[in-house]
């Protein structure tokens, strides 16, 4: 568990960036991209800033 169990900001972030990487409104692709692309697209990098959670 870690910081997960004994942290609540912590886990609130973590838990909307989940939420924020699952959801298809999120995902910048509107479609899959495409198979023979593989070796292009296989490792993402998502950037996940807490600044943004703060309105």
């Amino acid at each position: 568990e870690g910081k997960y169990g004994s942290d609540d900001f912590y886990r609130v972030a973590a838990e909307s960036a989940r939420r924020a990487v699952l959801d298809p409104r999120c995902n910048p692709l509107r479609e899959m991209p495409p198979m023979d692309k593989y070796e292009q697209w296989r490792e993402l990098t998502l950037i996940f800033d807490p600044q943004d959670l703060i309105y």
